[in-house]
């Protein structure tokens, strides 16, 4: 049965937790993990190919680390015409300077124990922790993130099938989510979700962003208040002019 639904794409450090915390107790709400990064044991979590057990006449999916072939096999299950995408967007800098922190302060069992080649043989927690030098850390991450699992380049790459393949999606920066956003803003969001009896208020998305918080959560490294390049040093920026460049002015055009 092919369902109507809202559709999330997310990464790591790029708005995970916000719609956890959004659909919290919502008997639509499922997680999804990439078709890739699942059946190579990086990642835990339910892939695509499990849409078809889940149960409700309404879906809103939270899809981690997604790719487009990840995307082929979910629209197989989907109401495309019925059906909102909805990809979220970081400024490259930053996600790979919070996921630094991160994985320094508060690492996931799999950052403390896979071990990497591209990381020297060390898992990327050992790595981080082995140097006191800001920019290797951050190519570290770059490293990890953007040549292992590519995930800024997953946001490109799936903005552009998603607009080949004619789908109805919308991109939503994390800085909008986290800091810039204002009333109207959440309200339109909200709007755009509710859609086919299902429904949405602004109420709760303001309830899960930072804007409206007195205190951030536990998990949040707090890196997305800082300028887009602060701690980069020259040879960290150099790396990142190099490599991920192209993803930024493509999102974030200056």
């Amino acid at each position: 049965m092919k369902r109507p639904a809202n559709i999330f794409f997310v990464t790591h450090k790029c708005g995970n937790h916000f719609f956890e915390s959004v659909f919290k107790k919502d008997p639509t709400f499922s997680n999804l993990q990439s078709v890739d990064l699942s059946a190579s044991h990086e990642m835990p979590g339910d892939t695509p190919h499990s849409v078809a057990k889940i149960k409700g006449d309404f879906l809103n999916l939270r899809c981690r680390n997604f790719d487009s072939i990840s995307i082929l096999k979910l629209l197989k299950h989907l109401d495309v015409e019925k059906t909102c995408f909805f990809l979220i967007v970081r400024h490259p800098a930053s996600f790979f300077r919070s996921a630094s922190s991160y994985h320094v302060k508060s690492p996931e069992r799999w950052s403390k124990n896979r071990v990497y080649k591209h990381l020297g043989d060390r898992t990327l927690n050992g790595a981080l922790l082995e140097t006191d030098d800001a920019d290797e850390r951050l190519i570290l991450t770059m490293k990890h993130f953007g040549f292992a699992w590519y995930l800024p380049q997953r946001w490109l790459i799936n903005a552009e099938f998603l607009k080949a393949s004619g789908l109805n999606f919308r991109i939503l920066k994390t800085e909008d989510l986290f800091t810039d956003g204002k009333a109207p803003y959440f309200e339109t969001l909200a709007s755009d979700m509710a859609h086919d009896a299902y429904q949405m208020t602004s109420a709760r998305l303001m309830e899960a962003s930072p804007i409206f918080m007195n205190e951030l959560p536990a998990h949040s490294t707090g890196e997305f208040r800082k300028s887009y390049f602060d701690g980069f040093g020259d040879k960290a920026l150099s790396f990142y002019n190099q490599h991920f460049k192209n993803v930024e002015q493509y999102f974030y055009p200056s």
